[in-house]
């Protein structure tokens, strides 16, 4: 080969060689990317990667027995279910921790996107389940501590719903934004249409957002600084809508605030996505005059021991040792000896046409007075009562029985209201003769309650519908058919006889008829029922009592759903190729006690309660999740997700522990509790302990807390850096996906 020849090879060669190198490259990057964007399980990333996918890291520090703060999960619980058919055979492992020394807290921290995330568990799929933990700093670090941490841009706080009017052609958006225009935040609503509410176009606007003002939702543009989420149906004209605003954030851990639902108002709004909701009311059984005046004191105010009426001015002059006061007092450093003293209310006066005189303590916060005005008298403010212990009829007269006559003054009505529970009167209060009588109580520290003893509403165990109309059974068994008259005295007689149309002396409701599921002694609480439905035929639309797999029963999104996949849709949309569409964000609406929902009961054991209304322990926490209906999965068409994102459940918060979870704001899980008075879900307290109730009340749906969403990783996802501490967290490489 001559010389020419032979460059020519040499340089052939090298062509061949260069084209063969950028080849494999390719070949490289490919396979790199689709290791990431594909749903290849660990079997193969794993085994070509020596191990390095974040799931790897936590099983081998879950099988170390000198490991503390990871633990594998006892399958004797039951096997728990991360895809909606249940499939995967992955070992589960927790992060854990119950000590303040929190060390799952401090080996447990991953970035992913420009977010600190805490570990929960690994699945069934070999993913890994991460919560929320706010802003990553600009070193890469996940500090524990607020001060150390960037703010979320634009806060959101949800006030609870309420009826408004939405009639008319309207801008709505599926999701929204939050934007800086020129120094101020505002929301902008995404992927907008007209719509005009209806009954017939109703369930195309429920779960989107609309921009308002202050008081109303407006729908004329698509930026605003108050929006509005519509929730449920409440009138041809009305929605139940939620408010949201922007705010400073209270916590760094939490993408915003949100209400579960605006409403509290029916057993289907604990779902993170419901159907048909069946709303509940209740009937005041009773009418009230007040006595004493509930007054708010939450400002300095002047008090003193003497009010002068001043015919001159028609004021009172308020004195303190025979002058007026010069200083103005808070509640705080007065509510201990304030009884018996008389304020105007005022900041800066001490003359006033009403004044108060307080009689008692309330709150931290009010005060219980009797409100004089007209130069009336706290001496001589009074009325007169005849009562009696029983009645008899004659005709439309009612007499009562050795009438008892008494004056009560209205500054003694808190110490004596007792005495006047459960005795009759005339509608006067004065006469022992009358055509209209009243059964008082039950009374407050306040009110006189009082109600009519000619209310004889019909109550019945079932009732049918024919022709458009309900008609209530009273042929049946006569124990359960009742007919009320002095509901103070008489509503436990009720027992199972909960449908009523609450008409006297009629058992025809035409096409609406109430079924009572709460009791108390001032009121029945009800659902109410339509179009032939019982209330049967409304828990299984509600609540899929019969574990259908055809139900169709998640049509609506919840308000925290809607504001979770507005924040995915703005800040991880662009890294959904890193998680599971898969996984499973169980909201578990298995009721564990029907209550006063069942028609057979007949105590008053009337709330319902679901399945984690008791606490579970941590060893004894199951991630079971029993209906498909509530195994919320992007890949589950009957529960299905817009967004692989949610809330986490009551066993991964009980596994978790409450040094891992704590943040020292509340939060919102996703498990509901009860449904009595109204609905609630469980939350994390400040202490990082899960509850339902707090003191007489509850942690109602409608209320506004902080919103942690939770993601889960997909299978071999694998960490470029880090070692899960604070200063060290685990990282997450997503350049390939942003390329």
């Amino acid at each position: 080969m001559n010389k020419k020849g032979f460059a020519i090879s040499i340089i052939l060669y090298s062509l061949v060689f260069l084209l063969i190198t950028i080849l494999f490259m390719i070949l490289g990057i490919l396979k790199t990317r689709y290791n990431v964007t594909t749903n290849l399980r660990d079997s193969i990333v794993e085994d070509m990667n020596g191990g390095k996918s974040l799931y790897n890291k936590i099983a081998k520090l879950g099988n170390n027995t000198s490991i503390t703060y990871v633990e594998k999960y006892n399958v004797a619980n039951g096997a728990p279910i991360d895809t909606p058919d249940g499939s995967g055979n992955k070992a589960v492992y927790y992060y854990t921790s119950a000590t303040s020394a929190n060390l799952a807290g401090q080996n447990g921290n991953v970035i992913f996107g420009n977010f600190c995330w805490q570990i929960v568990r690994t699945t069934t799929d070999g993913g890994v389940k991460l919560i929320y933990n706010g802003l990553k700093t600009n070193d890469d670090k996940c500090p524990n501590n607020a001060s150390q941490r960037p703010s979320t841009v634009g806060f959101v706080g949800g006030d609870s719903g309420a009826s408004k009017n939405i009639a008319g052609s309207k801008l709505y958006g599926e999701s929204f934004e939050i934007f800086n225009d020129n120094g101020t935040n505002k929301f902008r609503i995404l992927h907008t249409n007209s719509y005009s509410w209806s009954d017939s176009t109703y369930q195309n606007i429920i779960g989107k957002f609309l921009c308002g003002t202050s008081s109303s939702p407006t729908g004329t543009t698509d930026t605003c600084e108050v929006l509005y989420f519509v929730n449920t149906y409440s009138s041809s004209t009305n929605a139940s809508v939620s408010k949201y605003t922007i705010g400073a954030p209270e916590h760094f851990s939490f993408i915003g605030k949100s209400p579960f639902n605006p409403s509290r108002h029916s057993p289907a709004l604990v779902g993170y996505m419901f159907n048909e909701t069946y709303l509940k009311d209740s009937k005041k059984k009773y009418s009230t005059k007040t006595m004493l005046t509930r007054e708010s004191v939450s400002s300095k105010y002047y008090y003193g021991d003497s009010a002068t009426w001043n015919s001159s001015t028609s004021k009172y002059d308020v004195t303190l040792n025979g002058s007026a006061p010069t200083t103005s007092t808070s509640w705080a450093d007065i509510r201990s000896h304030v009884q018996g003293m008389y304020t105007c209310k005022n900041t800066t006066d001490t003359s006033c046409a009403k004044v108060y005189y307080v009689v008692d303590n309330a709150t931290d916060n009010y005060m219980y007075a009797v409100e004089l005005s007209n130069n009336e008298n706290i001496n001589t403010k009074s009325m007169s009562l005849t009562y009696a212990n029983g009645y008899s009829i004659s005709g439309s007269n009612y007499t009562l029985t050795n009438p008892t006559t008494v004056t009560i003054l209205y500054k003694n009505w808190h110490s004596v209201l007792e005495s006047y529970n459960g005795v009759y009167t005339c509608s006067d209060y004065t006469s022992s003769t009358c055509t209209k009588l009243y059964h008082l109580g039950p009374n407050s520290k306040n009110e006189l309650n009082y109600s009519e003893s000619n209310n004889n509403y019909i109550y019945g165990y079932s009732a049918s519908y024919s022709n458009g109309s309900y008609t209530i059974d009273t042929n049946s068994d006569p124990t359960k058919y009742q007919q009320i008259w002095e509901w103070y005295k008489n509503y436990n007689n009720i027992k199972s006889s909960r449908y009523t149309c609450f008409k006297t002396n009629s058992n025809d409701c035409g096409n609406t008829i109430y079924y009572i599921f709460y009791l108390t002694n001032s009121a029945p609480h009800y659902l109410i029922l339509q179009n032939g439905d019982m209330i049967e035929d409304a828990m299984e639309k509600m609540l899929n009592l019969s574990n259908s797999s055809t139900s169709t029963i998640n049509r609506y999104n919840s308000a925290v759903k809607a504001v979770i996949d507005s924040w995915y849709e703005s800040n991880l949309l662009e890294l959904s190729d890193y998680l599971d569409m898969d996984a499973v964000y169980c909201n578990d609406r298995t009721v564990k006690s029907l209550g006063g929902l069942n028609p057979d009961n007949s105590s008053n054991d009337d709330s319902t309660l679901f399945t984690y209304y008791d606490k579970p322990s941590v060893s004894g926490a199951k991630l079971i999740c029993r209906n498909i209906t509530d195994r919320f999965s992007v890949n589950n068409n009957i529960a299905k997700l817009k967004y692989p994102i949610a809330l986490l459940s009551e066993p991964e918060r009980a596994m978790m522990q409450q040094e891992y979870l704590k943040t020292n704001k509340l939060f919102r899980l996703g498990s509901p509790y009860i449904f009595d008075n109204g609905t609630v879900t469980r939350i994390v307290n400040s202490s990082g302990s899960s509850i339902g109730a707090y003191g007489s009340g509850y942690y109602y749906t409608s209320g506004t807390y902080g919103i942690r969403p939770v993601i889960t990783l997909k299978s071999g996802i694998e960490v470029s850096d880090g070692n899960g501490t604070y200063n060290k967290p685990y990282i997450i490489n997503t350049s390939l996906i942003n390329e």
